[in-house]
């Protein structure tokens, strides 16, 4: 759904079919799992229900991070169990099986183990979402909940920093190397399937690292107006949203220089310009 927007006008399109398809899913309460509506429904209407739902929140979270949209979606507003493989097994088994019958055992296999990579990416993108939206709400716009609830109390703000801080890391070192650690090189470009889901995991790596940004940039709003503010912090946090910030620039520049940027979603040109919008305002005031 990220992939839908390919002109210059496609953000602000994002913000209004997002909104458009959270209200639609709201429609057909898809934010309430059918384990507890209908627990006779076919396992197969339930696991697309919960695919699509998740895909909503998903969408919700990269299009509230690349054009300073407030996200609609909170843990609050829903109960539907988190993704998991057996969810998308039904896709799997067709890229394995009846997409690919009379081919060979190796290529249903090599269909099959692709098909699970790219589940494996939603599923990653849905537990990043819920990281960033437990208690301490991530928000782009200037009513922040976050924000909000960091000038209520200095301590208290240090407090839930520091545990949206440590579960962030926690995530991110539970990727797999494969996701974490990978370089993408121009080979990769030669394999178009292989291609995709390494673009994938690259703008997974793209939407967490803004995740940081944003968290570091409620932070630094808060420790601006505090009356004792420790220097020490706030110069680590301003590191902290500087390298993901230059991650992101460089993650989205060397997909670039391989050849591929086109094929990333066109979304993540917005989260590039805000990363960069970021790191000329730090240079500005580091400079006065």
């Amino acid at each position: 759904m990220s992939l839908a927007c390919d002109r210059v006008s496609g953000h602000r399109d994002a913000s209004y079919w997002a909104d458009v398809a959270i209200s639609e899913a709201l429609r057909a309460k898809l934010h309430l799992d059918l384990v507890y509506l209908s627990p006779s429904s076919p396992i197969d209407v339930q696991r697309l229900r919960r695919r699509i739902w998740w895909c909503c929140c998903i969408l919700d979270n990269v299009a509230s991070l690349a054009t300073d949209r407030t996200p609609k979606i909170s843990e609050q507003d829903f109960d539907v169990q988190m993704l998991e493989i057996a969810d998308f097994h039904p896709l799997t088994e067709v890229y394995g099986n009846a997409r690919y019958h009379s081919c060979d055992n190796l290529t249903r296999r090599d269909e099959q183990n692709n098909a699970e990579d790219l589940a494996q990416v939603c599923i990653l993108q849905a537990t990043l979402w819920k990281v960033g939206k437990r208690n301490p709400q991530i928000s782009t716009s200037d009513d922040d909940r976050l924000y909000n609830i960091m000038s209520q109390s200095s301590l208290l703000a240090g407090d839930l920093f520091t545990w949206l801080d440590r579960s962030l890391v926690q995530w991110y070192d539970s990727l797999p190397s494969s996701i974490r650690d990978h370089v993408i090189t121009s080979s990769d470009g030669h394999d178009r399937r292989n291609m995709v889901i390494l673009l994938s995991q690259t703008f997974l790596r793209v939407v967490y690292q803004m995740t940081v940004l944003k968290a570091c940039q409620s932070r630094l709003r808060n420790l601006i107006e505090t009356e004792f503010t420790s220097c020490f912090e706030m110069e680590l946090c301003q590191l902290l949203a500087d390298s993901s910030a230059k991650h992101i620039i460089r993650t989205i520049a060397a997909v670039d220089d391989k050849g591929m940027g086109h094929f990333l979603p066109p979304i993540s040109r917005s989260i590039a310009l805000l990363a960069a919008n970021f790191k000329a305002s730090a240079a500005i005031k580091q400079s006065r």
